[in-house]
């Protein structure tokens, strides 16, 4: 959106004599709304908004621009009245400020929503005209959004998109996980990735068993762990277990399948233990809490099986004790299925992303937590591949 305000000039514009300010050449920008307003009209001014070139909702002030202060909103409701019941969520900041009269407003920023439409809960959707908004029931204007959507689906495939390996010695496979990260304050998050004590998450790395490396290329981190050698010295690029995290908190990761020993089983134990890792590295650079900055996240998985293995799991260090456990659950599964071998690729999902967002940590009832967070992003649903739960006796 062109000429946006800061909240510095928006938040004295509400604590200065509101009549001293006027937004008439920019009311294209700025919808102002009461303390009653219903939850239905504030869907339609986000998601018309969100649809065209975003903007300012001055919740408390009256459309004569006089400021009457809110008592029914607050700004959890704002949040979880967004969060709920609009598809995608698009991006928000929501501000509080009192005036010298201890009247209460909130100042709802929309961002230019890059993945429209946004839709509300009874399916309609909205854009800005002039001073309004308005239903959008042209057929060409909904193609525009839809094809705007495509695009900023499209790019974000490119971002996270990492170069396939033809063959390698005793390669089976490699799975590969990316996730483009959306929040309230890209600020926040930019701040915190370039400011990352690298020196103690290197220390924080130390295995005298597993070699790591970490790299600065261009506005990304590369962190590696474990070691791929070639005869002749040259490994060709991407043909490790790496994630490279982006300046924007988004990441795309590596987990190679291998077997050293000429066999065709795969101990597929490294999915859990090298997620472990990442998910540590990621948290430790992102402290602060992201449930209060969290809109969503579009995450891909994508299994690419070079050579057919069977899968089996067997861990080391602290996680041995758990070795007996799961081979007698291999037997049982013989048993049962005969083996578990894997023969051929998969993505999840099919086609585009997933996208975390508040509906889908509901969906599997966990709370938007930091924690809950960071551990859905570093998730996989190959972590125990080719197994079948549970078991029928």
């Amino acid at each position: 959106m062109g000429n946006w305000l800061s909240y510095g000039v928006v938040g004295n514009a509400v604590c200065r004599t509101w009549e001293s300010r006027t937004f008439e050449e920019e009311s294209f920008y700025f919808e102002f709304k009461s303390d009653q307003v219903n939850t239905k009209k504030m869907l339609e001014e986000i998601s018309a908004l969100a649809n065209t070139y975003g903007g300012y909702i001055f919740l408390g002030v009256s459309d004569d621009k006089k400021i009457y202060g809110c008592t029914k909103w607050t700004e959890q409701r704002i949040h979880t009245l967004i969060h709920d019941a609009l598809s995608p969520a698009p991006n928000f900041d929501v501000k509080k400020f009192i005036t010298d009269d201890e009247r209460t407003i909130f100042v709802i920023k929309v961002e230019e929503g890059p993945t429209p439409p946004y839709i509300t809960n009874s399916g309609k959707i909205y854009e800005r005209l002039s001073s309004g908004s308005f239903l959008v029931n042209d057929s060409t204007r909904l193609s525009q959004m839809y094809y705007k959507r495509e695009h900023e689906l499209s790019r974000i495939e490119k971002k996270l998109a990492i170069s396939p390996i033809n063959s390698f010695p005793n390669l089976f496979g490699y799975l590969d996980i990316g996730f483009s990260l959306r929040t309230t304050n890209n600020d926040s998050v930019w701040e915190q990735f370039i400011n990352a004590d690298l020196k103690q998450l290197s220390h924080s790395l130390e295995d005298p068993n597993n070699k790591h490396s970490i790299s600065r290329v261009g506005h990304s981190i590369v962190f590696s762990v474990g070691e791929v050698t070639n005869p002749n010295n040259i490994v060709e690029a991407n043909l490790h277990n790496f994630m490279e995290i982006i300046g924007d908190g988004s990441v795309k990761l590596r987990i190679l399948l291998t077997n050293n020993a000429g066999k065709s089983k795969v101990n597929i134990a490294c999915i859990i233990s090298i997620l472990s890792i990442f998910r540590k590295i990621y948290s430790q650079i992102f402290e602060t809490d992201f449930s209060e900055i969290f809109i969503g996240a579009y995450k891909y998985e994508n299994l690419t099986v070079l050579n057919q293995f069977t899968p089996f799991i067997e861990f080391d260090g602290e996680s041995s004790n758990l070795n007996n456990e799961w081979a007698n659950y291999y037997h049982q599964h013989i048993m049962n299925y005969g083996n578990n071998l894997i023969i051929t690729s998969d993505r999840i999902p099919k086609y585009g992303f997933n996208f975390l967002d508040k509906k889908y940590f509901n969906s599997i009832e966990k709370n938007i937590t930091s924690e809950n967070i960071i551990e859905e992003l570093f998730s996989s649903s190959f972590t125990f591949l080719g197994y079948i739960f549970p078991l029928n006796d």
